[in-house]
């Protein structure tokens, strides 16, 4: 098969949509070091009760139990206050507290409405950086060391804008099933872990925590050359083997963003065209059958047999690593396959070629790539996109960790792409359950 690459003028037009779909964010509020501020903002009423979830005797993760505490603050506290994380539920603290003497652990910073152009930069004049966002106006910051802390800390508290500061505490840089299986028990020697660096993270220091925390590095993007530098700004994850021990130390580190369990990728069938009542988009008005597409699938294996594709749909697929070293999930790997490009020609028992009309997939006229889903997706999904111009990407398998529907960092990762790269991801939701139900964990 040929497939086609995309030419440069096609990615610049990629670019202008794309930039035309996402409008500027609108700013407002903020003021800057000696010019005028806002108009002074009504003081809180008094509060006394507890300050977050935990101190409210709620475990870190139970959610029901957190929106429970949410619901008995008085509304002006929890509107102006409340910041929501994953692990708890916590008011924002108006004294503006920070613990200088670890400068560099990032801060929860609460305001009262939408960040502005001149706020941000005052931040950046002062020595912050901005980490991430997590939910309404509140966001995470960085200083560059104690003396930035400190400016930004006299600032914020003379700044209208700003509500109250929180320090980052280590259970909101720890996914929910590691918190649960791992640092709540000490009956484990070693486990796999990925450890997700914050983009500001020097290598160095990133290159100190391994040496510190990690049995073996199970896998990182390292460069090619003798000094084997770790590529955090292209793939800032680490999968390594941590002990109790190192995994309390990692949960202390100020340039971890997340630690979560390590993914093991799990295979997973579906009657997917007969779920999803596809059929009727064959046939007039549509007469759609993906030709002139281009698909990639990831799988357990290469979708071949002794090195040859299945006659359904072997003219029009090619093995986007090369002869498969994997063969253990080859056949849900060809099921796969022929459910989205199947074209029913052959028949599926004896490839007598008298037609099984049945095994027809989604787009039994479009072109496909097979990858296995041990490498790197991520990265492998950007090559995908970029030399041979794929639309959509298919995933039937699921990663063996954390909660199920949880948002941890590769689903985080996954969204981005699909927005930057203008991709359609399409992924399994798991077989258990009955009925029109799927559950799993």
């Amino acid at each position: 098969m040929t497939l086609r690459t995309r030419s440069t003028t096609t990615a610049l037009c990629l670019l202008a949509l794309a930039f035309a779909a996402f409008p500027s964010e609108r700013l407002q509020g903020g003021a800057t070091d000696g010019a005028p501020t806002a108009a002074p903002v009504e003081a809180m009423p008094a509060y006394d009760g507890p300050r977050s979830s935990v101190a409210a005797g709620v475990a870190p993760f139970d959610v029901a139990a957190q929106w429970a505490f949410a619901d008995t603050l008085p509304a002006v506290v929890r509107d102006e206050a409340l910041i929501r994380l994953n692990s708890r539920f916590v008011l924002a603290d108006p004294e503006m507290p920070v613990r200088l003497e670890e400068p560099l652990q990032p801060v929860w910073v609460k305001l009262r409405s939408e960040m502005s152009a001149a706020f941000r930069d005052t931040l950046r004049a002062h020595g912050g950086t901005l980490l991430g966002y997590s939910n309404r106006h509140v966001y995470l910051v960085r200083a560059a060391d104690a003396a930035a802390l400190d400016a930004l800390r006299r600032w914020w508290q003379r700044e209208p804008l700003v509500a109250g500061t929180q320090a980052m505490h280590p259970d909101d840089r720890t996914e929910p099933m590691v918190w649960l299986d791992y640092v709540q028990r000490d009956d484990w020697s070693e486990r796999n872990f990925r450890l997700v660096f914050f983009r500001d993270t020097p290598v160095h220091e990133a290159e100190a925590l391994l040496a510190q925390v990690a049995v073996e590095e199970r896998f990182a993007l390292r460069s090619e050359d003798d000094e084997q530098r770790l590529r955090l700004e292209e793939f800032p994850k680490v999968h390594a083997t941590l002990t109790p021990t190192g995994l309390a130390t990692a949960r202390q580190s100020p340039w971890l963003e997340m630690i979560e369990l390590e993914p093991v990728p799990e295979l997973l069938n579906q009657d997917s065209v007969t779920l999803s009542n596809a059929a009727p988009v064959y046939d007039a008005p549509y007469n759609l059958s993906g030709e002139g597409q281009v698909v990639a699938i990831w799988d357990g294996g290469f979708a071949e047999f002794g090195g040859q594709h299945h006659p359904d749909y072997a003219p029009r697929v090619i093995s986007a690593e090369g002869p498969s070293g994997n063969t253990g999930g080859r056949r849900h790997a060809i099921h796969v396959m022929g459910t989205i490009l199947g074209s029913g020609a052959n028949d599926g028992q004896t490839h007598s070629g008298t037609g099984e009309p049945h095994a027809r997939g989604y787009a039994p006229n479009a072109e496909g790539l097979i990858w296995d889903f041990f490498g790197t997706i991520e990265l492998q999904r950007q090559q995908s996109r970029h030399e041979f111009f794929h639309i959509a990407d298919n995933h039937s398998w699921t990663y063996t960790i954390g909660q199920f529907g949880s948002y941890s960092s590769y689903a985080r990762a996954t969204d981005e792409q699909n927005r930057d790269l203008l991709l359609s991801y399409i992924k399994s939701a798991g077989n258990d359950g009955s009925g029109d139900m799927t559950v799993r964990g």
